[in-house]
């Protein structure tokens, strides 16, 4: 919940950069066209991973933070409700499961504050190979929802027919709804500091990982067309929220 009158403002980070967010009643939060014009001002480390310290923030006293069964409940609800949304429509994505794998690895990122990606989340999570990451930074309190929305705006600017992204960036959002990426797992932790990012005091610090990771160059996050229609044959499949979920799994 916000308080009245509270200044907001967020990050986010993905594998191939940052984005800001847009304005919402009582808080400020800084709009995409202001975002864009500060792409030309951000550096990118040796990993593709843009970083920004330009932008003056104003810090909270710390909060409380949520629950491990708030952080799954709420980050599951948001990557299910996208995922299930896009457009044009999915013939194939997968229906997400929460991995306590990738939480686990998310959480202990969370809690370093350190405003890079983590080198060792796919080595740490040898179940999945290459896994991928969003980042998000919030000050006032969390809204493990609203950080999943706010990587779903990136879908206004891509193009799914020329896999291109018309400002900015857009992988993000492709990471959310890449059709493969069957297991999310997600942290959140109150950061005093930041390390790698000045000027960002008493903020909460999002992370979530997804396995198998996405965002390959020259694949589409997904197949459009008749949802649920290519459904994999090796499993029993049934479609649920507009997305493919292994039968056994399926709780009705």
């Amino acid at each position: 919940m916000m308080f009245a009158g509270a200044f907001l403002l967020t990050f986010a980070l993905a594998a191939q950069g940052a984005y800001l967010s847009t304005s919402n009643g009582d808080s400020t939060e800084i709009a995409m066209r202001e975002a864009v014009e500060l792409y030309a001002e951000e550096e990118m480390d040796g990993e593709g991973v843009v970083k920004d310290s330009k932008v003056n923030k104003r810090g909270f006293e710390r909060r409380s933070t949520p629950t491990d069964a708030e952080v799954k409940a709420d980050y599951m609800a948001a990557h299910i409700r996208n995922r299930g949304s896009v457009s044009p429509t999915a013939t194939n994505m997968k229906h997400i499961r929460w991995s306590t794998e990738l939480a686990a690895v998310a959480q202990e990122w969370a809690e370093t504050c350190s405003w890079t990606h983590n080198p060792d989340r796919s080595s740490k999570s040898p179940s999945f190979g290459y896994v991928g990451e969003n980042k998000y930074l919030r000050t006032g309190n969390f809204n493990m929802t609203r950080s999943v929305d706010y990587w779903m705006l990136e879908a206004s600017k891509y193009d799914y027919d020329t896999q291109t992204c018309s400002s900015g960036i857009c992988s993000h959002y492709t990471q959310v709804v890449w059709h493969n990426s069957e297991f999310v797992g997600c942290g959140i932790s109150f950061c005093a500091s930041m390390i790698g990012l000045d000027g960002w005091n008493n903020v909460y610090y999002h992370v979530c990982n997804y396995g198998p990771g996405g965002n390959y160059n020259g694949q589409d996050p997904y197949t459009s067309g008749t949802i649920c229609a290519d459904c994999s044959s090796d499993d029993p499949f049934c479609c649920k929220d507009n997305q493919c979920l292994v039968a056994e799994t399926h709780e009705g």
